[in-house]
């Protein structure tokens, strides 16, 4: 474009210009031309590599997903048992082999008392003190204390405790023992407690000692054993029949030689 003073007849205004406008020149346009050409390549080629990336970075994901086993079927846990009694053994020497991974049992020895009393005798008992101890054992494979208390129906709310002591009464507390549901017979009811006891075990084993302790709107009744209260002691020992000694034959060898008969000289 170049700009001149208009030469027009009607615009008298000297400071006017005319523009006077030439066409591009080909090469000029040719040169806009490559210039569109190459800014869409290049916008193809970085659009195309974006793309390239969120693929890449898509597939990586799915590479690092994670499944659980539940997913396919399986278990989620993995229970493996150990013995603690499979011991290896050294060559020639004298060794025991305990079968079965519960070798080990619990004995329970009642010491002031015994049961279990003829039901002749609870019943006399429930009908004089209002309250007595029917039977008391341990839960089979554990160290679960578990007995059953009779109690003389004469109210509809009531409690039944078990005051224990583990240090022969030097502390105690009080265990609430669990109605039996279908246990009443009209003129007596049963409650149940558990305790469980806790090693270590010495070699008189954990004593016990506990009374029974009834607790109803007609007043409070004790079971204490005709005052020496209930004691026992839990005792470890071992099962019956699972151990089976198993010698191995050791060839003896002795350090000195054989001597054969030798004659004396004179």
């Amino acid at each position: 474009m170049i700009f001149t003073h208009c030469s027009c007849l009607i615009c008298t205004n000297k400071t006017c210009l005319q523009v006077i406008t030439f066409p591009p020149p080909p090469i000029f346009l040719g040169m806009i031309s490559l210039l569109v050409r190459t800014s869409r390549a290049v916008y193809n080629f970085v659009q195309l590599h974006f793309l390239e990336t969120i693929c890449q970075s898509v597939i990586k994901d799915l590479s690092r997903r994670v499944s659980f086993a539940d997913a396919k079927g399986l278990s989620l846990v993995q229970v493996k048992e150990f013995d603690t009694w499979d011991v290896p053994k050294l060559p020639g020497s004298n060794s025991v082999v305990v079968q079965g991974k519960d070798s080990v049992e619990y004995h329970l020895l009642p010491q002031t008392f015994s049961l279990p009393l003829p039901s002749e005798e609870v019943l006399a008992k429930v009908l004089s003190q209002k309250v007595e101890l029917e039977t008391i054992g341990l839960l089979p494979g554990t160290t679960i204390l578990k007995g059953v208390v009779r109690v003389l129906n004469i109210s509809y709310n009531k409690s039944v405790y078990v005051r224990t002591s583990l240090d022969r009464w030097a502390t105690h507390f009080d265990l609430l023992a669990e109605y039996v549901p279908g246990s009443s017979d009209g003129v007596m009811d049963s409650f149940s407690f558990k305790l469980t006891l806790g090693p270590p075990f010495g070699d008189q084993g954990v004593r016990v000692d506990f009374c029974l302790r009834y607790e109803t709107p007609m007043g409070t009744f004790w079971a204490n054993n005709n005052n020496r209260n209930y004691v026992l002691s839990c005792q470890r020992g071992m099962k019956v029949g699972t151990e089976k000694p198993q010698r191995e034959k050791a060839t003896k060898k002795s350090c000195l030689k054989t001597v054969s008969n030798l004659g004396l000289l004179w």
